[in-house]
């Protein structure tokens, strides 16, 4: 019995995209201004990605939620009342 010939399919390589590291920084001047925020934990040259409610970092996932400034004052006006608002005891 003769050998069947195998028909390979070309592999697709897929072509890696590069990060745009110069979209990170601005020039101002004699200044380098960091566009993004960095990383507290991994540090300076770590940039953190932006999302709609949240800053992530890539490389170690710490993750920043974004609070809007009216979200903190109720959060703090509520954390104010039940502070003040004496514990009521169950009796029976």
């Amino acid at each position: 019995m003769a050998k069947k010939e195998r028909i390979r399919k070309e592999k697709k390589v897929k072509e890696r995209v590069k990060t745009k590291k110069h979209n990170y920084y601005k020039v101002e001047g004699d200044n380098i201004k960091r566009e993004r925020k960095s990383c507290p934990k991994c540090g300076g040259g770590v940039f953190m990605a932006q999302h709609k409610s949240r800053n992530a970092c890539g490389k170690c996932g710490y993750t920043e939620h974004n609070v809007k400034p009216e979200t903190k004052k109720e959060v703090q006006e509520v954390k104010q009342e039940t502070a003040e608002k004496p514990k009521e005891e169950k009796t029976q």
